[in-house]
C-alpha cells in the first residue's frame, strides 16, 4: 500500500476481493463523500464521518494532510459531541500533520468556549499538534495564560499542555526565551512572584524546554533556577528533576546534600551525572537493607536507625527524581514497615505496640493497593507482616487472650494459606511456623505464661526480608483543586442548613478500577465522610490516566453545630477489602482512616484545604 489509501476495483458485481488494478482513493472522486458526510443535517452522519476520516488519516500522511482543514472546520459544529470528537480526531493524526497559523487561531478561539467538556481536549490536542513557528507556539502560550486567568479550574490540565508544548517545541521557545520571561538585556529583570500560575506556566514550558535543548539555560536569570527547585517539589508533574547548569547553580551538589550524601568533585562531569548519582544511592539504599539483615542478629539499635535513616532519604529521593518516583516511594514505605517490626522487638510488648501494629497494618496495606504491577508475590510478603503484627496483638495485655483474638489469628493464617494455593506460591518458612502455631492455638481458649513465651521467641527470631521490584512498578496518585479561589481570608460562606456544593477537577494516574475512586471529606473534629463518584466524571486521557470534573454534595449535621470558621481536608482515596475487617480496619481507623462497612481506603493525593464558614441565616451571608 502507497503513501495515500488505496481501494481496489471490484471484479464484478458480486466479488468483492480485491486485485491489482487499483485505484487512488484521493485522485478519484470517493473523498467528496467525506465532505459531504460533514455536512449532513444529522448529527450521527457527521460524527461518523468524522470518524472515517480519522481512520483513514491514520493510514495515509497524505490524506491527513488534506483531511486537517476540514477537521478544524467542524470546530465550530452546532452540536458538542461532534465538536468534540473533530478535536479528539485531529490529536489522533497530529504526529502526521502541522497546524498552520489561520488553523491554530480557530484551535485557539475554541479555549474561550464556557465548557470545560471543550475546553479540555483542546488541551490535549495542543499537546500534542506540532506548529509551524515560533510565533505559532507564542501565541499558542498567551491563549493558555489567558485561559488560566479566564477559567482557573483548568489549572492542571494547562500546566500539563505546558509541560507538552515545551517539550515538543525546544527549538523554538529558545527564541521566546526573552518575551516570555520579559528580559531586556539593557535593563536589570525584575524577580517575578514565584507564586504566581501565570509565571509558573511560562517556567514549566521554558524548564522542559531546556532538558532537550541546552542552548536555553545561558539564556535564563539565575532568579529562575531557584524557583525551579521550589516549583519542582510543588508540582513535581510538570516541572523535571534539574537544570543542567554549570555556571550559575550546581544542582547535582545540591540535591545530593538534601540525601547527606559526599559528592566528590570527580563525580560531578559529564551529562545526566545527577540521574546516576540517584540510581546509585538508590541500589545503595537497597543494599542497606540486605546488611540490616544480617545487622539484627547482632545490633538491633544500629539496624533500626539504619533503616529509619533510609526511609527518610528515599521518601526524599521521590520528590528529587520522577524516574525513581514509585520505587523509591514502596521502599521508603516498605522500609518504614521492617523499622516497625525491629521497634516491636526491642520493646516486645511495650505502651505503644498497639498503636505500632495498627502503623504496621496501615502500611502494608498502603504498599498493596496503592502501587500497580507488584509481582503476585510480592503481596504474600506483606500478609506475613501482618501476620506478625498480628501476633504480637494476641500477646498483649489489652488483648486479654480471648478466644475471639485467637480465632481471627487462625483466620488470618488461613487466609494465608489459600492465598498462596490460589497463587501457586510456596509457603515461606515463616509463614509455614505460623501455620502450625495456629494450629495448635485452635485448640485452645486463652494463652499460659509458657505459650506466650513461646510465640514471642518466634516473634524475635523473624529477620526483615528484601523485595527486588522491576521497572513496572507505578504509583496511583491524584491531583485535585477546587474551583473558587478561597482561602483563610476569604472562606466559603454556606447555610449551615443547606448542602455544601463543590465543583472539583483533577486528574488520576495509574489507577486502573475507576469503581475504587472516592473522595474524602475529613471535617475539624477528625471525623470523615466518603463521597461517591460517577462513571461520567472521569474522562480517558491516556491509558491509566484520567481527567476528573465532578460536582460535590456534602451534607452533614456536623455542620449544623460550627458557626465559626474552620478548614474541612479533602481528599482523593482508593478503597479496599482488609484481610480481616473486623481487626484490620480496628487498626486503620486509628490511623485516621475511614472505614465503610467492610471496606477501608488509602490516600492518593495531598489533602486540598477547604476553608469554610457556616451560616445559621440568610442574613448573616455576605
Amino acid at each position: 500500500m502507497g503513501p495515500s489509501s488505496i481501494w481496489s476495483e471490484s471484479q464484478g458485481d458480486i466479488d468483492l476481493g480485491f486485485s491489482n488494478n487499483q485505484i487512488n482513493l484521493l485522485d478519484s472522486g470517493a473523498c467528496g463523500a467525506f465532505i459531504h458526510g460533514i455536512e449532513d443535517e444529522f448529527q450521527e452522519v457527521r460524527y461518523a464521518s468524522i470518524d472515517s476520516i480519522c481512520e483513514l488519516s491514520m493510514r495515509s500522511g497524505e490524506f491527513a494532510i488534506r483531511a486537517v482543514e476540514f477537521l478544524v472546520d467542524m470546530f465550530g459544529d452546532e452540536i458538542d459531541e461532534v465538536r468534540i470528537n473533530s478535536i479528539n480526531s485531529l490529536r489522533k493524526i497530529s504526529s502526521k500533520v502541522q497546524l498552520r497559523e489561520e488553523q491554530l487561531h480557530i484551535v485557539l478561539a475554541i479555549l474561550e468556549d464556557s465548557s470545560r467538556t471543550i475546553r479540555h481536549p483542546v488541551h490535549n490536542l495542543l499537546s500534542s499538534i506540532s506548529l509551524s513557528n515560533a510565533q505559532c507556539v507564542y501565541a499558542t502560550i498567551h491563549a493558555l495564560l489567558v485561559n488560566l486567568q479566564r477559567y482557573p479550574e483548568d489549572l492542571y490540565s494547562i500546566f500539563s499542555c505546558f509541560k507538552n508544548i515545551g517539550a515538543n517545541h525546544k527549538s523554538f521557545t529558545e527564541f521566546l526565551v526573552e518575551d516570555l520571561l520579559r528580559i531586556d538585556p539593557k535593563f536589570l529583570s525584575t524577580e517575578p512572584n514565584v507564586d504566581d500560575q501565570a509565571y509558573i506556566g511560562i517556567l514549566i514550558v521554558i524548564s522542559n524546554a531546556a532538558v532537550a535543548n541546552l542552548n536555553i539555560i545561558p539564556l535564563l536569570p539565575t532568579f529562575t533556577f531557584r524557583h525551579h527547585k521550589y516549583l519542582k517539589d510543588l508540582y513535581p508533574s510538570y516541572f523535571p528533576a534539574s537544570l543542567e547548569s554549570s555556571s550559575v547553580i550546581d544542582p547535582i551538589k545540591l540535591n545530593l546534600q538534601l540525601l547527606s550524601i559526599v559528592v566528590p568533585p570527580e563525580s560531578q562531569e559529564g551529562e545526566g551525572q545527577e540521574e546516576g548519582d540517584f540510581a546509585k544511592f538508590f541500589d545503595e539504599s537497597l543494599a542497606l537493607l540486605e546488611q540490616t539483615i544480617e545487622l539484627d542478629r547482632t545490633n538491633t539499635d544500629h539496624a533500626l536507625t539504619a533503616l529509619k535513616k533510609s526511609a527518610r532519604d528515599l521518601k526524599r529521593l521521590a520528590s528529587l527524581d520522577q524516574s525513581l518516583q514509585a520505587k523509591a516511594s514502596f521502599y521508603s514505605l516498605y522500609f518504614e514497615c521492617n523499622s516497625i517490626i525491629l521497634q516491636l522487638k526491642r520493646q516486645q510488648l511495650g505502651r505503644r505496640s498497639n498503636e505500632m501494629v495498627g502503623r504496621l497494618m496501615t502500611l502494608t496495606y498502603e504498599l498493596q493497593h496503592k502501587f500497580i504491577g507488584l509481582d503476585s508475590s510480592v503481596p504474600l510478603h506483606f500478609m506475613e507482616l501482618r501476620l506478625f503484627g498480628h501476633l504480637i496483638f494476641l500477646l498483649s495485655p489489652s488483648c486479654s487472650s480471648s478466644p475471639d483474638a485467637i480465632k481471627l489469628f487462625v483466620r488470618r493464617t488461613k487466609l494465608t494459606k489459600r492465598f498462596c494455593d490460589e497463587n501457586q506460591l510456596p509457603l515461606t518458612q515463616e509463614v509455614a511456623v505460623l501455620d502450625s502455631i495456629s494450629d495448635f492455638l485452635s485448640r485452645l481458649d486463652s494463652l499460659d505464661a509458657l505459650t506466650s513465651s513461646q510465640l514471642l521467641q518466634t516473634f524475635q527470631n523473624y529477620r526483615p526480608k528484601s523485595i527486588h521490584m522491576d521497572s513496572l512498578l507505578k504509583k496511583s496518585s491524584a491531583n485535585i483543586q477546587l474551583r473558587g479561589k478561597w482561602s483563610e481570608d476569604h472562606p466559603a460562606e454556606f447555610l449551615s442548613c443547606l448542602p455544601l456544593r463543590l465543583d472539583l477537577d483533577g486528574s488520576l494516574s495509574n489507577v486502573t478500577d475507576l469503581s475504587s475512586i472516592l473522595i474524602q471529606c475529613k471535617f475539624p473534629n477528625k471525623t470523615v465522610k466518603l463521597l461517591s463518584l460517577s462513571p461520567i466524571d472521569f474522562t480517558p486521557i491516556k491509558p491509566l490516566r484520567y481527567s476528573l470534573n465532578s460536582t460535590l454534595s456534602i451534607q452533614s449535621s456536623r455542620l449544623r453545630a460550627w458557626t465559626e470558621q474552620s478548614s474541612l481536608a479533602i481528599t482523593v482515596v482508593k478503597r479496599y477489602r482488609p484481610d480481616l475487617p473486623e481487626f484490620d480496619v480496628q487498626g486503620l481507623q486509628e490511623e485516621g482512616c475511614l472505614v465503610k462497612s467492610e471496606f477501608a481506603v488509602v490516600p492518593i493525593s495531598q489533602d486540598y484545604p477547604l476553608h469554610i464558614l457556616p451560616r445559621s441565616s440568610v442574613r448573616k451571608l455576605k
